[in-house]
């Protein structure tokens, strides 16, 4: 049959979830205070999810385990109590794909951390890593946000203030202002 009149299981749980997205979207592009949010993020998107679980119990006791549905089905239903705490908090989106994003730099190139040379230098890229990461979560230019950082710093010695370098608290101005000059 041709793709789109199929009807298998994984189509049926990508439109079921598909919707839960779509609502998702929705209301994320709405100018919503956080309350406001989570109640009708639990009005609209609970039902679907309920549904969703429903639909995943009864497959569970048509499909034998140790198909691909099978195993699929079961760890989606092992996973269904941290599947569902998005719902409890603004902050949370039904995956994980930021996350996802921001550590590809990591396993892309997984490999040069070999050559770290010591546990001392592996810290230093892994700190170094992390303060990048966290530029980009803020929508910070890297470079700038570095910058910034080492001028602050600079000969303060041991009694700064390190909590003044973090992202919500930057001169986010000065930052901009800041140009990568090449190597």
């Amino acid at each position: 049959m041709p793709r789109r009149q199929r009807a298998g299981s994984a189509q049926i749980a990508v439109k079921k979830i598909k919707e839960i997205y779509r609502i998702e979207s929705r209301l994320r592009d709405k100018d919503l205070d956080e309350s406001e949010f989570l109640n009708q993020r639990k009005t609209q998107i609970q039902p679907l999810l309920d549904d969703l679980k429903s639909w995943l119990d009864d497959k569970a006791e048509k499909v034998r385990p140790s198909t691909a549905t099978g195993k699929a089905v079961s760890y989606t239903l092992g996973q269904w109590s941290k599947i569902i705490r998005f719902l409890d908090s603004p902050y949370l989106t039904p995956d994980n794909n930021t996350a996802e994003q921001s550590i590809k730099p990591f396993v892309v190139g997984r490999k040069n951390w070999l050559f770290s040379g010591s546990p001392t230098g592996a810290k230093a890229s892994s700190l170094f890593y992390s303060l990048i990461e966290t530029a980009k979560a803020n929508d910070l230019n890297p470079y700038g946000y570095l910058y910034w950082i080492f001028e602050q710093y600079a000969g303060k010695g041991d009694n700064f203030d390190n909590e003044t370098l973090l992202p919500w608290k930057c001169d986010k101005e000065a930052i901009k202002k800041v140009a990568f000059k090449g190597l």
